[in-house]
């Protein structure tokens, strides 16, 4: 588990990150800057998320001070897509 983790970590931080118009406005809607999505994906923990057909989607959720968020993204070869970022309760 421990070498997967230190895998996804140096894979994401080595990729452009991409935000969908989708995830932008959720960006600025909730008040999350990017700095903290590049930090989620860095060290959340990362699990497949519900996809309905096409690419894999992927969530990652940690905590940003004391509230805990969750990024959806879509990654390939050679970038990271940002799909939406959320609030967790």
């Amino acid at each position: 588990m421990l070498n997967g983790t230190l895998t996804c970590i140096l894979n994401v931080t080595h990729k452009p990150i991409e935000y969908s118009a989708h995830a932008a406005g959720r960006l600025k809607q909730r008040s999350i800057r990017r700095h903290a999505v590049q930090w989620l994906l860095a060290r959340g923990i990362r699990e497949a998320a519900p996809t309905l057909g096409g690419a894999q989607r992927w969530r990652v959720r940690g905590f940003l001070g004391r509230r805990e968020a969750a990024v959806v993204f879509i990654e390939d070869a050679h970038r990271i897509r940002v799909v939406t970022v959320e609030w967790l309760e």
